[in-house]
């Protein structure tokens, strides 16, 4: 009988705390750096928006949704980006960096700055895991890269050494550094009062009257402090005296706007949050949480570190119950739980892996070892698909846009002052799809959207019935755009803004509040509506002037397919074009270099059989067609049947290699001797466009 596991290491070598969160920095650092893509636009649109207007000002463009003008969120979030906006472009005027430079700087200050705050919460995770598990357990060392029993009694004794005023003064300390993030917290996103109502409750029960009304006063002196700070922030954020926290309730439940983004089924957090939250350490958190609420310890170190797991497995539970009882429901609402999930998931975790790693040469865990390999790798390859490619184009889209207004932004001159006019760009896509001013940077790109208004102050008719402007976009996009373009259908330009003569100023609207949209110099679109503007817009001067990979799938069937863009500008309209034939032609080449070397490949082979005193007759397929042959057909004709996005008049091109190497085949019998005998027996069979006619054929037929 084989000895039990022991999830205790104390031989594990403590490394410094501050090398800890020095290397968890550096690894969010890169993480946040090697995102390509777009993930949610609350993380754009509920924090760097309105951190760009209070930085630079209500005229530089940002997008303003309306949570923040009706005071539903708090101001405090965006004050923290608006600041590092003010820092970043204090530094660029400081280094007189390029605009360019600068716009990259600006985009890269919220990463850093995030992926600090992010590396700050995996530490304080870790140690969180340390005072759940002890410093030298594979609990919370798994915890934090992602347990074992419970401490070893030294709580105990050091409990025994804290009594009376001291134990009293510890926990104020605590307090003091707990409750005002708590409060924050709350204040942030008013869910989270779910978490820490919970842990307080739990806390009353567990405690004694001295130490509860330590605990009332602590709450009140530190939240009033929190909400005080809050209170001017945002009255100097609004211009008037609000409560967002009361004013997020009386939206989202009183007037149920949450639902018109969206209502889900009872059991969604069970069916799809849970699971899309924790992917594959899903059973493990299922077993963390089950033992955990299930299991009784009996010794007094150990029973202090199972209450905090019990109290973490209650807040797990019980705040997915409460948010099941609203209609709309999202997985990032229960984003605050994935910590405490961690650390419940941690001992399941380590005992399954523990002898698949540390116990290679038992052949009985070689299981565990290619369950291990498999979760791993399900990991990583989810891991680099949505951070590399997974909606990537929305982010490169407005990279390209960054670039096109370098290029063709103008100076002007008004009242003695110089400024610029930069290019319009125009959205025909879902709203809200792609970041907005926090990426395009510039204030002189006149950009607008498709808004998502929600039904504000309407009664349960209207509501029913209401549409906002995408959806009414989506509905019939040759009535939209007849109808809420400039000019409609028949007074589009023809010539980009910026080549025009004269240039109009630049509109200062937000994108949600024009009655009219401008025709833009771009515009952009998922590949999906290009059968429905390809007949409105055939007559005028758009063309595709640029396109991009997004994702090769998507749940909302509006936004599938790659992202294109059309331009008014004939000038990169013909450079796409030729840059796209020019890589169709190199794609077409290399097919046929991998062509000629097949049938190289297949001469030395069949060179290298006749002097091993093989005959060519002796083959299985010596009296029959070759398959070879078929197939290589299928390859040739794929080449020029398949389908390509860009239009090609052929006929007046240069001829490419391989078109060349089509032509020279239709050879006589006489010029067949660099080819091997096998191929030399079998051109009387072959099709008329590999050689076997004798025919030479005509241009029209090598066209068609």
């Amino acid at each position: 009988m084989s000895k039990p596991i022991s999830l205790r290491t104390p031989q594990i070598p403590r490394a410094p705390t501050q090398n800890i969160l020095l290397f968890l920095i550096a690894f969010r650092l890169v993480n946040a750096f090697a995102v390509r893509t777009f993930f949610q636009p609350d993380e754009y649109f509920q924090s760097l928006e309105p951190a760009w207007q209070i930085a630079f000002g209500q005229g530089q463009g940002a997008w303003v949704t309306w949570e923040w003008r009706h005071q539903l969120r708090s101001s405090l979030h965006p004050l923290f980006f608006a600041a590092l906006y003010k820092a970043a472009d204090f530094l660029a005027s400081a280094l007189s960096v390029s605009p360019a430079t600068r716009a990259e700087l600006l985009i890269a200050a919220p990463k850093t700055a995030q992926a600090v705050v992010a590396a700050i919460g995996d530490f304080y995770t870790w140690k969180l895991a340390v005072r759940v598990y002890g410093d030298d357990s594979r609990g919370s060392w798994t915890t934090w890269s992602a347990g074992s029993t419970a401490g070893d009694g030294r709580d105990k004794n050091t409990s025994n050494q804290v009594r009376g005023t001291d134990r009293d003064r510890s926990v104020i300390v605590g307090l003091h550094q707990c409750l005002p993030l708590a409060a924050l917290a709350c204040i942030l996103r008013p869910t989270n009062i779910l978490v820490w109502a919970t842990l307080a409750g739990l806390a009353w029960l567990r405690t004694s009257w001295p130490q509860r009304k330590i605990l009332i006063f602590e709450v009140i002196v530190c939240g009033s402090a929190i909400l005080a700070v809050s209170s001017v922030a945002d009255r100097l954020f609004y211009g008037i005296w609000t409560f967002p926290p009361l004013r997020f309730l009386y939206f989202n439940i009183a007037q149920s706007l949450a639902v018109f983004y969206g209502s889900n089924d009872w059991h969604y957090y069970i069916s799809q949050g849970y699971p899309l939250l924790l992917t594959t350490l899903l059973p493990f958190a299922i077993i963390g949480l089950y033992g955990t609420l299930s299991t009784r310890k009996s010794t007094v170190g150990d029973s202090l570190q199972a209450a905090i797991r019990v109290q973490l497995a209650t807040v797990c539970l019980l705040m997915p119950f409460v948010l099941s009882l609203i209609s709309h429901k999202e997985v990032r609402f229960i984003y605050p739980l994935l910590p405490c999930l961690h650390i419940l998931a941690a001992p399941p975790l380590v005992q399954f892996s523990y002898p698949a790693i540390y116990s290679p040469a038992y052949p009985r865990h070689t299981p565990r070892r290619l369950i291990l390999i498999f979760l791993v790798l399900v990991n990583v390859v989810i891991a680099l698909y949505t951070t590399l490619y997974h909606a990537s184009g929305t982010l490169r889209v407005l990279s390209y846009l960054r670039q096109q207004h370098e290029a063709h932004s103008v100076p002007t001159k008004r009242q003695n002052s110089v400024s610029e006019t930069g290019i319009s760009a125009g959205f025909l896509m879902p709203c809200h799809s792609t970041p907005w001013r926090s990426h395009l940077v510039y204030p002189t790109i006149n950009a607008w959207a498709l808004s998502c208004e929600p039904p504000i102050d309407l009664n349960a008719t209207q509501k029913a019935i209401y549409r906002d402007e995408a959806d009414q976009f989506y509905d019939d996009p040759f009535q939209f755009l007849r109808q809420n373009m400039a000019g409609g259908l028949r007074h589009i330009p023809r010539r980009p803004s910026y080549a025009s003569s004269a240039h109009d100023s630049v509109s200062e609207k937000t994108p949600n509040k024009a009655p009219q949209h401008e025709w833009p110099d771009y515009l952009i679109f998922f590949a999906q509506l290009e059968p429905t503007l390809y007949p409105i817009l055939r007559g005028s001067y758009y063309g595709e002037c640029w396109r991009t990979f997004n994702t090769a799938w998507h749940d909302d069937w509006r936004r599938r397919g790659d992202i294109v863009v059309w331009c008014l500008d004939t000038a990169e309209q013909d450079a796409w074009r030729s840059n796209t034939e020019r890589q169709l032609r190199q794609s077409r080449d290399k097919q046929f270099d991998r062509i000629v070397e097949a049938f190289k490949n297949e001469g030395r082979k069949q060179r290298k059989q006749g002097w091993m005193g093989l005959h060519v007759s002796s083959m299985p397929w010596s009296s029959s067609p070759p398959s070879l042959f078929a197939s290589w057909r299928r390859s040739v004709e794929a080449l020029f049947s398949s389908p390509s996005r860009s239009s090609i008049s052929w006929p007046w091109r240069p001829a490419s290699r391989w078109e060349k190497f089509v032509t020279r085949l239709s050879f006589s019998k006489q010029k067949t001797s660099w080819l091997p005998s096998w191929m030399s027996n079998w051109l009387p069979v072959l099709p008329s466009w590999l050689g076997g006619a004798e025919r030479r054929p005509t241009e029209a037929e090598l066209w068609s």
